[in-house]
């Protein structure tokens, strides 16, 4: 039994490389505000991606990409795709 990614699922992703300065703008942090005795007050967390109904998430820099239908190591496999074309060509 293979576990495939469908609408709904929430996804997070954290793209690495031995430069971090290169990879940033892909890990973009998301921030959650909760508000306790009257103070609002902010928590980087890693940012979450929602798989919409045509199994695409919309990833930073980088757009729409499908990733409905595939597994953990297939979406893996294309991130890695994606990154080698986008700083390889």
């Amino acid at each position: 039994y293979r576990t495939v990614f469908k609408p709904d699922d929430l996804l997070q992703i954290t793209i690495s490389a031995q430069n971090l300065k290169s990879v940033a703008p892909f890990n973009l942090p998301a921030v959650n505000f909760s508000v306790t005795t009257g103070l609002a007050i902010a928590q980087p967390q890693q940012q979450a991606f929602l798989v919409d109904s045509n199994g695409e998430i919309d990833f930073p820099v980088l757009g729409k990409i499908k990733v409905g239908g595939k597994s953990r190591e297939e979406v893996i496999e294309l991130f890695k795709k994606i990154m080698n074309q986008v700083y390889c060509h």
